[in-house]
């Protein structure tokens, strides 16, 4: 596979999965071994595309309205990074935190790493402090008092 190519598997992945909520697209464009270095998954990793499809419908419930915008695709041998924002309204549970009502904006930054024509490992960082301070799970540096 080119660059190019894997390029649009992982666009075709981003904007399918999220955009148009059609997560039989995981099973096309990842292999079943995949793995997906998280920090803030447990352990660190999820392992498949079915950990894969419950943390998105989970993200799905909590912000029903979740999109994104693609910013960045840029690759270079087996690997494609992506760098992308999340926007949605907190409509429902997300992480333990009912529903807020509120806006939400998210930068994320995903690195694939190819094996043919599938995505067979993935690093994902996202902005999950900002996320939990927009949804009210954690105050942000104005709210809280001084000398706190």
């Amino acid at each position: 596979m080119s660059v190019q190519e894997n390029k649009t598997i992982v666009q075709r992945f981003l904007n399918e999965a999220w955009n148009n909520r059609d997560l039989t697209v995981l099973d096309e464009v990842m292999a079943e071994d995949h793995v997906a270095h998280d920090p803030n998954a447990p352990g660190g990793a999820l392992h498949g595309c079915e950990a894969i499809r419950e943390i998105l419908q989970h993200g799905f419930a909590g912000m029903p309205d979740a999109r994104i915008e693609i910013e960045d695709v840029i690759g270079e041998g087996d690997r494609v990074l992506v760098r992308y924002t999340v926007y949605g309204t907190h409509l429902g549970d997300l992480f333990g935190v009912p529903a807020s009502g509120r806006q939400v904006k998210v930068a994320t930054f995903h690195v694939c790493r190819f094996a043919g024509a599938r995505i067979v490992e993935q690093w994902a960082l996202k902005d999950m402090l900002g996320l939990l301070q927009q949804i009210g799970a954690i105050p942000t540096p104005e709210a809280v008092p001084a000398g706190a």
